[in-house]
């Protein structure tokens, strides 16, 4: 299969009139909403998106869990990065008139009894029971998946429609002349000064400032090799269940199974379109959908159901990982006007708008 080529906008193309305050380098989650969050701010910025890379933010699931892992933990940070999200992206949907932020039903499936008792210890915690709704018994409020164990609502969850949003912003950006479409090559990256702290200049275009949020290709940036990202693949497949009859929102059992909201009347309600994801090779970047990966994640779905899936498709996403599995923000140790954004992992979707919003405000910009 051959991925279709754009034609990469020319340098002379790219305009030069003015001075600009922010170049971003990179298209997908935290590089549109920093854009986005410049924008608001009424600052200056061209946004560079290359159509012939990989992003991870393409694949992306999309989803706002509060409680996630094997022992049933807080996201990191989700006490402030729920709120931001919701802020973020609800201020988009009513500007751009578009649907992208939708409410997510997360219903957990214990694997074994102690799973249980933790369940039912931790949602007398204060820290936990904003999030941690009910505890059901085993064959409570049943449906097709198969329940041995019980299980366990999870409140307010979040669902990122990312492909519509990615579209919607691009469109934006496209239509304010602030995208600019092609590779990037750092090497065509100038300082003004020898600290670049009067600005940057790249193929005429001027920037006081320059933010890369290349996920998982900064490893090929020599700014920031330094960082020391790591890949981590995962694959999910959508797949078509019609004898699978389940309300729209996310149901985890080992993995989890998504079924999407149907547009059809008929359906009442019920959906009969999933996906089901996700896999998680550590430090593999091969872009190949992998037949182990398929295999895995159906045997999954055998746990949960013993209806028959029909494969639609199978996708895959390199996301880039910090040592300590934290996103970050990082300003270059010698050039102190060049930042990155990085490391979002699998929660992008929750942490993009807060490190778009926390890089701001540390340069002094505020809402």
């Amino acid at each position: 299969m051959y991925k279709a080529y754009t034609r990469p906008t020319h340098p002379s193309a790219i305009k030069t009139n003015s001075d600009i305050d922010f170049l971003i380098v990179g298209s997908g989650l935290a590089g549109s909403c920093t854009a986005w969050k410049l924008e608001q701010l009424g600052l200056s910025y061209r946004i560079f998106n290359d159509p012939n890379r990989d992003a991870a933010s393409e694949t992306a699931a999309g989803f706002i869990n509060p409680i996630t892992g094997k022992w049933m933990t807080k996201s990191w940070q989700i006490d402030q990065l729920l709120p931001a999200a919701k802020d973020f992206y609800s201020t988009l949907e009513h500007k751009l008139q578009c649907s992208i932020y939708h409410p997510l039903a997360i219903r957990r499936y214990f694997i074994r009894a102690t799973d249980a008792v933790r369940a039912l210890r931790k949602i007398k915690n204060p820290r936990f029971s904003p999030y941690l709704k009910t505890v059901l018994p085993r064959g409570e409020r049943a449906c097709a998946i198969e329940d041995s164990y019980g299980s366990l609502i999870i409140s307010q969850g979040q669902w990122v429609d990312v492909p519509e949003f990615l579209h919607q912003l691009k469109s934006y950006f496209k239509k304010k002349a602030s995208l600019i479409e092609g590779a990037f090559d750092c090497a065509q990256l100038k300082p003004l000064d020898p600290l670049g702290q009067s600005g940057w200049t790249y193929r005429g275009l001027k920037a006081k400032r320059v933010v890369f949020c290349q996920g998982i290709h900064s490893r090929e940036n020599p700014f920031f090799k330094h960082l020391n990202l790591k890949p981590i693949k995962g694959e999910l497949l959508t797949l078509e269940l019609p004898e699978l009859h389940l309300s729209p929102g996310l149901y985890h059992k080992k993995h989890w199974l998504q079924a999407l909201p149907n547009a059809c009347a008929e359906a009442a309600g019920r959906s009969h379109r999933f996906r089901l994801g996700a896999s998680y090779e550590e430090g593999v970047s091969d872009l190949t959908p992998s037949s182990s990966a398929k295999k895995s994640l159906l045997k999954s779905l055998e746990a949960m159901t013993d209806r028959r899936p029909r494969i639609l498709e199978h996708k895959v996403g390199i996301r880039p990982y910090t040592e300590d599995a934290q996103p970050l923000i990082a300003q270059h140790p010698q050039y102190p006007s060049l930042y990155v954004i990085n490391g979002l992992g699998s929660k992008g979707t929750a942490s993009a708008p807060y490190l778009a919003r926390q890089l701001l405000q540390k340069l002094g910009y505020s809402d």
